[in-house]
């Protein structure tokens, strides 16, 4: 399924999506993964296009998949990434939009987003600005891992806050 505006769109990603996205960040094999098990059910990897040009990604998980650590806060959206020289023109909010959508067509009245606010205020604000909520006062400590390019096993800890939209709002007719 897309939506589209003009020039911006949001679709699944493919297997032949994997170079781009691995130019944006990662590598090519942590997307090929994400792609292999994106089943639409528990895991959505979708990416946000600029005139058909990948500018972006992200991970909607409205239940949690077999594959990955467990989650307490779902449905989430993971690893949100817009390209750096398409950042701050406004894609990042409309991205979340679609997922807001995509989550609310799903049935789900709340959607979960982590963020690093010490290492990334500027998505912390966004969020905010888009009616995100924190759920806690301080940091946590959460935990990553992934499979780099090269085939090298990555870990470790990021400080987080957890955030929370609810009610999201029925999708507007266009």
């Amino acid at each position: 399924m897309d939506f589209a505006d003009t020039l911006f769109s949001v679709r699944d990603a493919a297997p032949a999506d994997t170079h781009s996205l691995g130019a944006i960040k990662y590598g090519e094999r942590m997307h090929g993964c994400r792609i292999a098990v994106s089943d639409g059910r528990t895991l959505r990897y979708l990416v946000a296009e600029l005139s058909e040009e990948i500018i972006g990604f992200a991970c909607l998980v409205p239940a949690q998949p077999t594959s990955w650590p467990s989650m307490s806060h779902l449905p989430q959206i993971v690893d949100l990434t817009i390209r750096e020289d398409h950042r701050g023109k406004g894609l990042g909010t409309k991205f979340i939009g679609v997922m807001e959508t995509l989550t609310h067509q799903a049935g789900h009245n709340r959607l979960f987003i982590a963020v690093a606010p010490e290492r990334n205020p500027r998505a912390h604000r966004l969020y905010a600005r888009l009616g995100y909520c924190a759920i806690e006062t301080e940091p946590l400590e959460d935990r990553w891992e992934y499979v780099d390019s090269e085939g090298v096993w990555r870990a470790g800890v990021e400080r987080v806050i957890h955030m929370r939209k609810e009610p999201l709002s029925p999708p507007r007719e266009s």
